[in-house]
């Protein structure tokens, strides 16, 4: 895709976003992070480029 029409950089939105469902609590209220779909996107992104 990019040898056609080359480009330098990619922008995100949302990222963070409660739907992609990185930061939740545990039973005792503390902040868990999950990165799965972050790290998802990031791979998806890097076969792009």
């Amino acid at each position: 895709m990019q040898r056609g029409d080359p480009f330098r950089y990619l922008r995100f939105h949302g990222i963070f976003d409660e739907e992609m469902m990185v930061c939740d609590e545990d039973e005792a209220g503390r902040p868990r992070f999950h990165f799965r779909f972050v790290d998802q996107l990031f791979g998806f992104a890097d076969q792009l480029l």
